[in-house]
């Protein structure tokens, strides 16, 4: 087989990437911080900490 490489080839989504998990609640969590929800904030920080 020319031209194939050998060895695993591992196919994740952005959801399976806790970086970028993460980002996007952070992302969120500073978007509910601007408008104003807290209390919504802290709820998506911490699930991007927990991670």
């Amino acid at each position: 087989m020319a031209g194939t490489p050998s060895g695993y080839r591992l196919t994740a989504g952005p959801d399976d990437i806790d970086l970028y998990v993460f980002e996007r609640l952070a992302r969120q969590g500073a978007a509910e911080l601007d408008a104003g929800t807290p209390e919504d904030a802290a709820r998506t920080l911490r699930a991007a900490l927990a991670l």
